[in-house]
């Protein structure tokens, strides 16, 4: 598995295909592993890469700061480490919140933004619920309970089993600590309008409401934005329902110019 070292810590990512490069970013408490369809889709014209983000999947979980500031600092050694230029940005939830900030400080290195399940606004995040939940149920139990609400209701249940053992590769110290961040930390809304790379927006029909409304509002205020809405998908329609994700991002890459690499 190829790994990338990242201030002190090694990050674990997946890689396939060659061309022109899509790096994506998971939710939390997910992997890489959420962007196989795509890897499997993409790589045909594309360098696909999906990073475990610190403290996820098969990257180190040091203890310490999991802050989104931290996590905007992991991006921006990896691309200059990958040496990228120009590539399409994708993130779901937490990666695209971070995406979110690399487009507003680094937009000028991005070809386009694609944005999944992804809020500007953390303010009123019950986190003191999470802490209790977690004391009162465990964590096993309330990863459980984010995969069901985060998965559509037709997810089958070995896929959710699935989804389960890899939201539990995220240790409780960090997702606990991601918790207290997302609250201290993020509030951009007035700034999304500053973000000058094309965007597409996708949500799912079940996705959180305040996350929802969030994705839509900012179709209105991000300049050159697309905004798609997919049935039965939730928190990952990337994941949840390829079929009409990957012909949306194929349009959208069509849109903006990003050709693919040519077949030999």
């Amino acid at each position: 598995m190829p790994y990338l070292t990242v201030r002190g810590s090694r990050l674990h990512y997946l890689e396939a295909g060659s061309g022109r490069p899509i790096v994506c970013f998971h939710s939390t408490p997910a992997s890489a592993k959420f962007y196989q369809p795509q890897l499997d889709r993409f790589s045909a014209g594309y360098r696909v890469l999906a990073f475990d983000l610190r403290g996820h999947g098969d990257s180190e979980k040091p203890e310490g700061s999991y802050a989104m500031a931290d996590f905007l600092r992991d991006y921006v050694e990896i691309v200059d480490a990958l040496q990228l230029r120009d590539f399409v940005l994708v993130g779901c939830s937490v990666g695209g919140i971070v995406a979110q900030l690399y487009a507003l400080e680094h937009g000028s290195n991005l070809k386009g933004l694609v944005l999944i399940g992804s809020p500007c606004s953390r303010r009123g995040r019950d986190v003191a619920g999470f802490h209790r939940a977690v004391r009162e149920r465990g964590w096993e139990s309330v990863a459980r309970g984010l995969v069901d609400k985060q998965l559509h209701a037709d997810t089958p249940p070995a896929v959710k089993e699935w989804a389960v053992s890899e939201y539990l590769k995220t240790p409780l110290h960090v997702r606990a600590a991601e918790e207290e961040a997302l609250l201290a930390e993020i509030h951009h809304t007035e700034r999304v309008s500053e973000i000058r790379v094309p965007t597409l927006l996708v949500a799912g029909v079940s996705e959180e409401r305040e996350i929802f409304e969030q994705m839509e509002l900012m179709s209105t205020r991000i300049p050159d934005a697309e905004w798609h809405v997919i049935d039965r998908a939730a928190h990952m329609p990337n994941f949840e329902r390829p079929d009409v994700f990957d012909p949306i991002l194929e349009g959208f890459l069509q849109r903006i110019g990003y050709a693919a690499r040519n077949p030999e």
